[in-house]
């Protein structure tokens, strides 16, 4: 199902937060992106192109970020300094710059898109690393109209490294974090539980039709966020989701794969792996063959196979690999 053509093309979604007004900067001329140049790696693109692209050919999405003019920006950041850009030829992105609050955190998106195309994932948002001109700061705007980059981001040479994230307008956030939802759902991953039959909404304009698959969406979640040592997945506005694709989406990566995470973080990661009863077979069977990685990932994968091998010798492997 997943093949991996040698190809570098730019697919598909965002992962943003809701937003401020935008606030224009109609004074200064639109600034060009300086380096659109990218290395992305095999991609499965049958996949990702057919789930996010619809009409739009991947090679038409690239070009249309490689000659992206800045027309406007607003923050959109909360923990992390992020930014909603939107191009003068019409295409919307997400940039997170390497900052003052986190030089290499823009880097946690990057890794964890991989990571997630490495294990079959669509619901990691796609994440490219782009470099910008300095002199384009100036239209990155918060709400109340004030330049943010000249202190926030990191500049090297007139240039300021980051993260371009494809925007997509129908993500909305249920509140996946907070109960009655967060018990809900958690319920859903215990052995022996019921699952609902019938459609479930999750929120204003959210609405599983099909409870079993968004509960195997949640548990491979719990999975991914262990394996990139994700502590900041449960802060608010992190777990996305796309009502016409029926899809959990992962987003806002760039609290996984920090040098010193937060230990409350960690243990969080720990207390949903272990209270986890119910796993897809399909991952099971990526984690048992999956490729030699840096030491840090692959202890923590040996920590998930024992967690998953555990539960299948107390509860036997159909309860646990209870999901496809």
């Amino acid at each position: 199902m997943w093949r991996r053509p040698e190809l570098f093309v730019l697919v598909f979604l965002v992962a943003c937060r809701k937003d401020k007004p935008a606030v224009p900067d109609a004074a200064a001329p639109p600034v060009a992106i300086a380096d659109a140049s990218v290395d992305a790696g095999p991609l499965v693109v049958d996949e990702y192109a057919g789930t996010w692209f619809g009409k739009d050919k991947p090679t038409e999405y690239e070009d249309s970020f490689s000659q992206c003019e800045v027309g406007r920006a607003k923050t959109i950041g909360h923990t992390s300094v992020a930014f909603k850009v939107e191009c003068v030829n019409g295409r919307k992105f997400a940039y997170k710059p390497s900052a003052r609050r986190g030089a290499l955190r823009y880097k946690g998106e990057l890794r964890a898109y991989t990571l997630g195309r490495e294990l079959g994932f669509l619901n990691v948002p796609p994440a490219f690393e782009r470099t910008m001109r300095f002199e384009a700061f100036p239209r990155f705007l918060d709400a109340q109209g004030k330049a943010l980059w000249a202190k926030e981001a990191i500049e090297v040479g007139g240039t300021v490294k980051g993260v371009a994230i494809p925007w997509i307008d129908k993500l909305v956030f249920p509140p996946f974090e907070k109960d009655p939802l967060l018990s809900q759902w958690k319920a859903w991953l215990k052995k022996d539980a019921a699952i609902p039959a019938e459609p479930v909404t999750l929120g204003t304009g959210a609405t599983a039709k099909d409870p079993k698959d968004v509960a195997r969406q949640l548990s491979d979640m719990i999975v991914f966020d262990y394996l990139t040592a994700n502590w900041d997945r449960f802060s608010g506005a992190n777990v996305g989701w796309r009502d016409d694709l029926q899809l959990v989406l992962y987003v806002d990566n760039d609290g996984a794969f920090f040098p010193q995470p937060p230990k409350e973080g960690l243990e969080r990661n720990d207390r949903l792996l272990e209270g986890t009863d119910r796993f897809s077979k399909s991952l099971w069977r990526r984690l048992e063959r999956f490729p030699k990685d840096d030491e840090a990932v692959m202890k923590r994968l040996d920590a998930v196979r024992a967690s998953i091998r555990k539960k299948i010798d107390a509860n036997g492997e159909a309860a646990t690999l209870f999901f496809p």
